[in-house]
């Protein structure tokens, strides 16, 4: 995550670029939690060097 204030959309377009879900039109997240753990890196996300 890109910090500890981020939005269910954004949660959701990390998600489906995580997976290489390019023909997603949306994705709904609901009961978002955030649980603190070690980054193991995402493809996509904030660490991704080709982001």
């Amino acid at each position: 995550m890109p910090g500890p204030d981020v939005s269910a959309d954004e949660v959701g377009r990390l998600f489906v670029t995580s997976l290489d879900l390019l023909m997603t039109e949306s994705a709904v997240v609901s009961n978002l939690r955030i649980i603190e753990e070690a980054h193991k890196g995402t493809r996509g996300g904030p660490s991704d060097p080709q982001r």
